[in-house]
């Protein structure tokens, strides 16, 4: 019975700090952040909304 208690205190505290672990980190960068295909989509941006200041 003692150990029961043991495991589920170890258990319950484990689950309880790994929370707050998990909101501490930061957000992975991007690794396709310099990618052909983010780069065409921020050129397909700037197209449009020069086509809608043009009134295109």
């Amino acid at each position: 019975m003692r150990l029961f208690i043991i495991v589920f205190a170890v258990m319950l505290s484990a689950c309880a700090s790994s929370g707050h672990e998990l909101s501490k980190e930061k957000p992975k960068d991007d690794p396709y952040a310099d990618s052909t295909l983010n780069s065409i989509k921020a050129g397909q941006d700037i197209q449009i909304e020069r086509q809608m200041r043009r009134g295109y």
